[in-house]
Parts: C-alpha cells; structure tokens; sequence
C-alpha cells in the first residue's frame, strides 16, 4: 500500500537545510493545493541550504538558489546508521549532485520512464548494478541524462558504494534500492517513508 504525505507537516528554517537532504515538492508555487503525491524532487547541494540541485525538462541538471524557492515540499534526511556515518552518506550524495551539475548532465524522460514503471520492477536489479558500475568508471561519474528523482538515487547510491573490485560492490545501509531509471518522485517518497530506520522527515523548510 503506497503511504501518502496527507497534511503538511510542521515547519523549520530554511537555513537548517544540510547537504544531501531530500526535498519532496507536493505544491508547486502556482498551485496553492497541497497534494498527497510527490511530483518533483531536489537535493541540497554541498554548500547547504545556499544550493538546491535537481533536473528540469529543457534545461538538465541545475543549481536553484533558496532565495528562489518558492515550492511548498517536505525534507528527508539521512537517519542514523549502524556505523556512524551518516554525515559522510549525505556529504558524498551532495558532492555527487555537485559532479552531475559540473558535467552539464540533461534532463531524462520522467513521463516516458513513469509508463514503463507500471511493468519494470523498481527493485534495484543486475541490470541496475550494471547500469551503476558503468557510471562509476566514467570520469564524472555521472549518466548523460537524468530525471529528478533519478537524480536523487543516483547520488545517494554513488555516495554509498564501497566499490571492491571491476564488477562488484558492497553497499551500506543508506543504499537506496531502487532502480534509478525507473522509480518517480512518488515512488521515491514512498520508499523513504516505508524505511525510517534510515530516513527521517524532518518537516517543511519555510
């Protein structure tokens, strides 16, 4: 059963935004309705609340001042993990978002990859490990295109691999498993909801 963000959660500042959090944006700033399902997704980049990173159709990955944030969203960030390195987690998702928007990375899909969701399993698969190691071994370890929340799982998935060799590598707990190809701002939100021992939201940034 899917879980849905029903009532808005309590507001915090804006300036308490860290690297790496997730921000789900659930009204968009022409819209004043609240919706229950995400439908757009960004993370803060390494310099914090100064920098939100994300993906827009006709422009690719880009970096979005707070002072023009203007979106009604929810945050989620990296909970405590077993060896103490959430910061670190949440860092290098940061610095991986940083990486996308250096390498000019465009905009992917979402409408066509949100159909194809209905029959291809989210889960992360060989396929998407596969997909993971070829970006790992790129220079910029980045994909050409990425849609949001594409974004989202492939920089915390980059951020969280401990690469053993040419085709393997383990993984820790903030690891999301997911296909980043295939899972959309809802799905994403979903999972992070159904997982609290790693993620926690922390409210609404005003």
């Amino acid at each position: 059963m899917s879980n849905k963000i029903k009532t808005q959660p309590d507001m915090f500042s804006f300036m308490s935004l860290l690297p790496g959090d997730m921000l789900f944006h659930h009204a968009h700033s022409h819209v004043e309705k609240w919706q229950e399902s995400a439908f757009h997704c960004s993370i803060v980049g390494p310099i914090g609340h100064r920098s939100i990173v994300d993906s827009m159709p006709g422009i690719g990955v880009r970096i979005k001042s707070y002072h023009d944030f203007r979106d009604a969203c929810v945050v989620f960030r990296a909970g405590p993990s077993q060896s103490g390195t959430t910061c670190e987690v949440a860092q290098h998702a940061a610095e991986q978002a940083q990486l996308l928007l250096e390498s000019n990375t465009g905009y992917g899909n979402l409408l066509g990859r949100a159909c194809l969701s209905a029959v291809i399993p989210h889960n992360f698969s060989s396929t998407s490990r596969k997909r993971l190691m070829k970006y790992h071994n790129r220079e910029n370890k980045s994909p050409t295109n990425v849609f949001c929340s594409e974004l989202l799982i492939h920089c915390y998935q980059m951020g969280t691999v401990v690469v053993e060799g040419a085709d393997d590598f383990n993984i820790n707990s903030h690891f999301i498993n997911r296909d980043a190809k295939h899972t959309t701002p809802w799905d994403l939100e979903d999972y992070l909801i159904r997982h609290p021992s790693q993620w926690k939201m922390i409210g609404r940034p005003k």
